[in-house]
């Protein structure tokens, strides 16, 4: 699966930030023809990682699973019945995704990075980085599936778009 949008600077009407990105979410696609498991796999982000709890369901082919650290972030989306909605056993994702920039990078079970971003001020997986976005928005990928590791997949999306 690919990180495929990040919505890491939550806007008042659409959740909170507080303690640390409560209702901040990562959207992952599947571009594959078969499901894929990913318990046990990693998200981490500049400081920290979290692990897909056991037992999460497989992301379906071509499909999309959305990421968040509080099950409250689902009663600010519509998302599409079919998406895996899967909840952090943590408190935030990483240590909370800064508002400026940071990094998120995804993990297989065995550790070894499958896909990353980095965005604003952070230019440890992308030099140049991909843009910071405004309060409310997202950053996604151009396409779904779109991967050239570079920061030319990804835009500012000023409507996100969770599991779509």
């Amino acid at each position: 699966p690919l990180i495929n949008e990040l919505y890491y600077d939550v806007a008042p009407d659409k959740g909170s930030e507080s303690p640390k990105g409560t209702n901040e979410w990562i959207e992952l696609y599947n571009p594959t023809s078969n499901s894929i498991d990913i318990s046990g796999w990693q998200i981490c982000d500049n400081n920290s990682c979290n692990t897909i709890p056991t037992g999460t369901s497989p992301i379906p082919a071509n499909g999309f699973a959305v990421v968040t650290p509080d099950a409250s972030t689902w009663n600010y989306w519509t998302i599409p019945e079919e998406v895996i909605k899967i909840v952090l056993t943590e408190d935030e994702i990483g240590n909370g995704l800064s508002n400026t920039g940071d990094r998120l990078i995804l993990k297989d079970p065995n550790g070894n990075p499958v896909d990353g971003i980095s965005y604003g001020s952070d230019t440890t997986v992308f030099n140049p980085s991909a843009p910071d976005v405004s309060e409310g928005h997202s950053l996604e990928r151009k396409a779904p599936g779109w991967d050239t590791d570079s920061a030319n997949d990804w835009q500012d999306n000023p409507s996100p778009s969770p599991g779509q």
